[in-house]
């Protein structure tokens, strides 16, 4: 209707918004009246307060907080990837100091000269037992040092063939041998034992070793062959020849030797062998092993007699122990070297994503 005045509550036919109460001088209500008033009134001013509180708490600042902490987690976890894979997976991954192990060997058809009986012994059963304890307190962060006590017998008759002692210090990480910590063998502690010992390098390479033997004291080389698989498990096959050589001279009994109508002659042993390691690289400890050994006696430069011939192999629990540890030393391995590094690169790309999205949307919030 013409002349009315719009309902209350409305401006202009409109709905007024929420209102707030701010006080006003009444000489700001009536500028450029000169006129100034000394009490406060309060007069009513549209304003709407959501608008208002989204200005005042739009959450720019938290979100630039929280993107900046995101940020630098993300470049410490881009940092740490290279250090744990080229660092720490290192410093990890070692020989351990307080190594316990027993691995047993056998052959069957064998024979060996019994000194206790003075006669050749033939078609028996041969076993070997290595033991290998660690000397904790003589080994450290760089190196473990090892005792190895070999007892070979004759299980078909019950009777002792030979046992051997050997302790030997090697880089806990590449397994090449390092002469301290009073190495010996047997009783000999002037001996000095080169190259590789018990074990091969964490990430064996397809290369030649050489490798210490015991029964010759010098290191031989352990030569790659090639890449095989034992029931599913990639491993290198590496093989080691030991030519005929003298390793000591002793009286033996003539009739030993062709000469029945001698007491005693005096002859020089010499001993060979063909050893085969299967090593699974990684970890660089061999599952099997075939140790094909002989030794013979000889007279005057003539071969006069065999007095051991073996061709000893794992039993099937010491190749199946031997597998599960490497199998599991490689996912140990693997997990440090490979899967963290990558979880932490992938993570810390992540973060920087997403911190450097939550700085840029809290700059446009202010």
């Amino acid at each position: 209707m013409a002349g009315t005045s719009p309902p209350r509550g409305t401006r202009r036919g409109r709905p007024l918004e929420p209102v707030a109460l701010i006080s006003v001088t009444s000489a700001d209500a009536a500028l450029g009246s000169g006129i100034r008033y000394p009490k406060l009134n309060t007069v009513p001013v549209v304003v709407n307060p959501l608008r208002f509180h989204r200005r005042r708490h739009s959450g720019g600042p938290m979100r630039r907080g929280v993107g900046l902490v995101l940020i630098a987690l993300g470049a410490f976890l881009v940092t740490v990837a290279p250090l744990a894979r080229f660092w720490v997976a290192g410093q990890l991954a070692a020989f351990p100091l307080d190594q316990y192990s027993q691995a047993t060997l056998e052959a069957q058809n064998a024979k060996y000269f019994s000194q206790s009986r003075v006669r050749m012994m033939n078609d028996v059963t041969i076993r070997a037992t290595n033991t290998i304890r660690g000397d904790v307190t003589a080994g450290n962060n760089e190196r473990a040092v090892w005792d190895q006590y070999t007892w070979v017998e004759d299980t078909t008759n019950n009777l002792p063939v030979q046992q051997s002692f050997r302790r030997v210090a090697f880089d806990r990480r590449t397994g090449e041998i390092i002469n301290c910590c009073d190495e010996k063998i047997d009783t000999d502690t002037s001996v000095r034992q080169t190259g590789w010992g018990f074990v091969f390098p964490m990430g064996t390479k397809k290369q030649d070793y050489p490798f210490y033997d015991t029964a010759v004291r010098r290191a031989v080389p352990m030569r790659f062959i090639r890449e095989e698989k034992l029931r599913g498990l990639d491993v290198y096959r590496f093989e080691q020849r030991v030519p005929p050589t003298r390793t000591e001279t002793r009286e033996v009994p003539g009739s030993l030797v062709g000469e029945p109508d001698k007491p005693s002659v005096q002859a020089d042993m010499y001993v060979e062998a063909v050893r085969t390691y299967w090593v699974e690289p990684t970890v660089g400890s061999p599952v099997n092993i075939s140790d094909s050994r002989r030794q013979t006696f000889r007279v005057n430069g003539v071969e006069r007699a065999t007095v051991f011939l073996a061709d000893l192999k794992f039993t099937e629990r010491t190749l199946s122990n031997a597998m599960t540890t490497a199998e599991d030393g490689k996912a140990q391995i693997r997990l440090v070297r490979d899967q963290v590094p990558i979880g932490a690169l992938a993570g810390g790309a992540l973060l920087l994503l997403v911190g450097g999205v939550m700085m840029a949307t809290g700059r446009g919030r202010d």
